[in-house]
């Protein structure tokens, strides 16, 4: 507006100056304008160090969460190689069903969860049964007496 009005009335100094001003802030928005940028990458740069960070302290844990899981196998009578094994599996498995391009999932209502687990539940008061008289289910293993 001052540019306009200097030159309506010929006041060549008032041009001179309104074209400073101009070149000026042109100048410094083209400064606020690259700093903008900088801190943006910055911002980019510390968002990615943010991940990789939590990426190892994930990958950390999860390297905790084996070795502990191994280690109680192991004590409970599991071969230390097929213990490792199951135990990543069993932290690779989140139970999560994966859906291919173009099928629908499962909706949750129709998910089937078994109610028996075949775990006998112990009520206060009442005594477990001895596993000598609990049932159990056929195996197959043909019993041979000594003297077979």
């Amino acid at each position: 507006e001052v540019l306009e009005e200097a030159t309506a009335e010929g006041d060549e100094e008032a041009i001179e100056d309104a074209q400073d001003a101009v070149e000026e802030a042109t100048d410094e928005l083209e400064d606020s304008t690259e700093d903008l940028a900088d801190a943006q990458e910055e911002e980019a740069d510390a968002q990615a160090d943010l991940d990789e960070a939590e990426a190892e302290v994930n990958e950390e844990q999860t390297g905790l969460d084996i070795e502990e899981q191994t280690e109680e196998a192991i004590e409970d009578g599991v071969a230390p190689e097929e213990a490792e094994e199951q135990t990543e599996e069993a932290l690779a498995d989140d139970g999560v069903e994966e859906v291919e391009d173009g099928e629908e999932p499962v909706p949750a209502e129709e998910v089937h969860i078994p109610e028996d687990d075949g775990v006998e539940e112990v009520v206060g008061g009442e005594e477990p049964t001895p596993a000598e008289e609990a049932p159990v289910e056929d195996d197959n293993i043909e019993e041979v007496t000594p003297e077979e």
